[in-house]
């Protein structure tokens, strides 16, 4: 995230530079960001790193002993039966967070916003009162410490509120928080904590709490102190969470050891797989399905598709999840929707990159101006999570993993021949035009002879960058959305992330060698340092592309891509 205050961005960049171990690079820049006064909270990092020569990781481990201090606090006295009564009327019998009732598997109960921390007060730890004092600014941190010393003294409608048990949970867990609406102190927005792959599917009746007295006697409300305090600490805690269900490292594997292990669960996604594999029945249904006339075929996808956002949502702009494990894939461009066949069967012949087994293709007119010119595409599901929903959640040894597997599938393209016009050396896979959104705006470019006749597509065509370089099989769109991991359990407990599958290949084609990569980080101003670095690492091990990265960078500032 991007912030106005040179500051904040000088700590942050210190922090990255510093080789942390996930999640400390992460937890430091929390504490910066997520701090009351974010640049309070810079200033004393840059102090403590630069004047003081500390250790980040030190810095690192006494901000965990914050976090953990108070999620493994004390648990705040208790409200008598009266107390309890008068909260639960003042939170109008219903749920703070969801606005809901309670139920007999979900029942409302009358628990602590947060424990006591246990260790702020301490002399054990003296450091943690300044970083306290940095992050919370000094009144914010002296009053929780008279919290702390004179727990019982406080009321008990401070800290209780009403709440559903599962919301209870969550809430304790990090996975969302309240963020309030200032200037008031009852008012609060609900907001998910989009750290790890996990999607919560709260039942509420809208996203803005009211914590106020809804018994209209008078009764004190929680103090927004509490929500804020939570709602700061709430990314920290996330992090600590999924730290704690890291494997135990273990080497990498060796090369034929990690296909097999990569290349294993390729449809294991799918039901219509689990039922009938690869038996006659699934052959010879499809078989008999294709001899249909294409448009009732698309007819019926088409209303499938519907029925696909009734029953899970829609699921994207152009894929929608369907029963039985399948997904339908829309192309508006019937060129684009035959190349990504093309590249799905050739990869899934010549390589052991998990992919979507193509159940069936239906391609619209050329003319786009005709009505019903879509063209669909039915396909297995894969097994697995998008990257970009759990980089955060993978340990520093996992993505070692996957970056040696995705090291593997890379080579393994790069060994696939050129079949369709061989005379033809820059093409889709078909050996017909390009087509890529980083090319100007996607429109179909080529084919080409060679790469100078590519290159004049482009920015800066003359530049040496721009050319000797070997022509490759490329997926072209390898950003973390297109990336599918998944967690399994590690035989000496924990949890281990593999690489499941590779999807969107309607890019694919034959392009020089650098193209992957540079394409791999055409949008790395959306994803997280440290999945920029993964990147940048992968295809450290295929060769240098420094300088053509360079001259891409100059290109997209110029806006070539348009």
């Amino acid at each position: 995230m991007y912030s106005p205050h040179a500051e904040v961005r000088k700590a942050v960049s210190l922090v990255g530079a510093q080789n942390l171990s996930h999640p400390s690079e992460a937890l430091l820049i929390d504490f910066v960001k997520e701090a009351l006064n974010p640049q309070l909270a810079a200033n004393y990092l840059v102090d403590r790193l630069e004047q003081h020569q500390q250790p980040a990781s030190e810095l690192a481990s006494h901000w965990q002993f914050v976090i953990e201090s108070l999620t493994r606090g004390k648990i705040p006295p208790a409200p008598d039966p009266v107390s309890r009564l008068a909260i639960r009327k003042r939170d109008g019998n219903r749920c703070c967070v969801t606005g809901k009732p309670g139920s007999l598997l979900d029942p409302l109960l009358v628990v602590p916003v947060l424990r006591v921390p246990d260790g702020w007060d301490t002399t054990d730890h003296p450091q943690v009162l300044d970083m306290l004092g940095a992050f919370f600014g000094r009144g914010y941190r002296d009053w929780w410490l008279s919290y702390i010393r004179h727990i019982d003294d406080v009321p008990v409608f401070d800290n209780h509120w009403l709440v559903r048990q599962s919301v209870a949970q969550v809430f304790e867990k990090g996975f969302i928080k309240l963020d309030r609406l200032q200037p008031s102190m009852i008012e609060f927005e609900l907001k998910a904590v989009a750290v790890g792959p996990e999607e919560l599917h709260l039942d509420i009746n809208g996203p803005y709490p009211l914590l106020g007295d809804h018994s209209r006697s008078r009764t004190p409300t929680v103090d927004a102190r509490f929500i804020g305090t939570h709602a700061r600490f709430s990314r920290s805690i996330r992090f600590l969470d999924i730290a704690s269900t890291f494997a135990a490292a273990e080497p990498l594997p060796d090369t034929r050891k990690a296909v097999a292990l990569s290349g294993a669960p390729q449809f294991a996604g799918s039901l219509l797989e689990r039922i009938f594999g690869s038996s006659p029945i699934t052959t010879v249904f499809f078989s008999v399905w294709r001899l249909i006339p294409g448009r009732a075929r698309a007819a019926a996808y088409k209303t499938l598709r519907k029925f696909g956002e009734l029953l899970y949502g829609r699921t994207a702009a152009t894929v929608q999840r369907l029963p039985f494990g399948i997904y339908l894939k829309t192309h508006t461009d019937p060129a684009e929707c035959r190349n990504e066949v093309s590249a799905l069967a050739t990869v899934y012949q010549r390589t052991s990159m998990p992919t979507p087994k193509v159940l069936d293709a239906v391609y619209g007119p050329e003319d786009f101006a005709a009505k019903n010119s879509d063209s669909y595409l039915l396909m297995t599901q894969l097994r697995g999570t998008s990257m970009d929903r759990c980089i955060e959640a993978i340990s520093d040894n996992d993505l070692d993993h996957i970056r040696h597997n995705l090291g593997i599938f890379l080579s393994q393209l790069r060994s696939i021949p050129k079949i369709h016009r061989p005379g033809v050396t820059i093409s889709d896979t078909l050996g017909e035009a390009c087509k890529d959104s980083r090319i100007r705006g996607g429109q179909h470019v080529g084919p080409f002879e060679d790469e100078a006749a590519f290159s004049k597509y482009l920015m800066f065509p003359d530049d040496p960058a721009r050319r000797g370089h070997k022509i490759h099989f490329t997926h072209s769109d390898l950003n973390p959305r297109n990336i599918l991991v998944d967690r399994i359990a590690a035989q000496g407990g924990g949890y281990r992330w593999i690489v499941t599958g590779i999807v969107d290949w309607e890019f694919a084609g034959y392009y020089p060698e650098y193209w992957e990569y540079t394409k791999a980080m055409f949008e790395g101003f959306r994803w997280p340092r440290r999945y920029n670095e993964f990147v940048k690492s992968t295809f450290q091990q295929l060769g240098d592309y420094s300088a053509e990265m360079d001259v891409e960078k100059r290109s997209w500032e110029n806006a070539d891509h348009v």
